[in-house]
């Protein structure tokens, strides 16, 4: 993974994102609006927790994970002044969190935004989402959309176009739809189809 420093540098940026950027927020609120009740949900890098702290504010009980330990410190602290017990975020990786439950299919919805695209091994987070899912849940991955690679940004191993990401996808997940949102990139500027979620079952 490449080296990360916004955290350590800026804080818990997204919680500010979504406060003031309506871009985002539809980002957010579209994860929100994945569970039709109550449910269990896995967050695969949480980051600074402002997806976890949403759903849990909407009653779901959730686990966000993070390598980020300074993004874990923020989570927690986020989390800590809304009161949301209802949420916890664990320091570990990818595969430290899989061997430690290696055989757990419990959670409602699993879900990963903007994480794929930052990963040498994108396989690795698509196969724990599919071993940490329910048969009948539901696995959501959230990426930017590539447009030309000028505008890759430096902290993404790759980008992937909408048909590279549905091929990555398709062996892994049924019922695969790609629903691409508007997103803000490079220099501030709104893309309507910027943004893409993957969403399916576990095969």
């Amino acid at each position: 993974m490449i080296d990360f420093p916004k955290y350590r540098r800026h804080g818990a940026y997204h919680w500010r994102l979504f406060e003031e950027d309506e871009v985002y927020q539809d980002l957010v609120r579209f994860i929100c609006s994945l569970p039709n009740s109550k449910c269990r949900i896995l967050d695969l890098g949480c980051g600074d927790g402002v997806y976890v702290g949403q759903l849990a504010l909407l009653g779901h009980d959730i686990i966000g994970i993070d390598g980020d330990s300074d993004a874990v410190a923020l989570a927690r602290d986020q989390l800590a002044k809304r009161s949301l017990t209802n949420a916890e975020v664990i320091h570990a990786s990818l595969g430290q969190f899989a061997n430690s439950s290696p055989r757990a299919q419990s959670f409602d919805l699993v879900y990963s935004m903007d994480v794929i695209e930052h990963l040498p091994d994108p396989l690795e987070l698509i196969r724990v989402a599919t071993q940490f899912c329910k048969r009948d849940g539901v696995i959501c991955i959230g990426t930017p959309i590539f447009r030309s690679e000028a505008t890759v940004s430096p902290y993404h191993v790759k980008e992937y176009t909408k048909e590279e990401f549905g091929q990555l996808l398709e062996p892994f997940m049924d019922s695969l739809q790609i629903h691409c949102l508007r997103a803000r990139r490079e220099h501030g500027i709104v893309i309507e189809q910027g943004y893409m979620c993957g969403i399916g079952k576990p095969c």
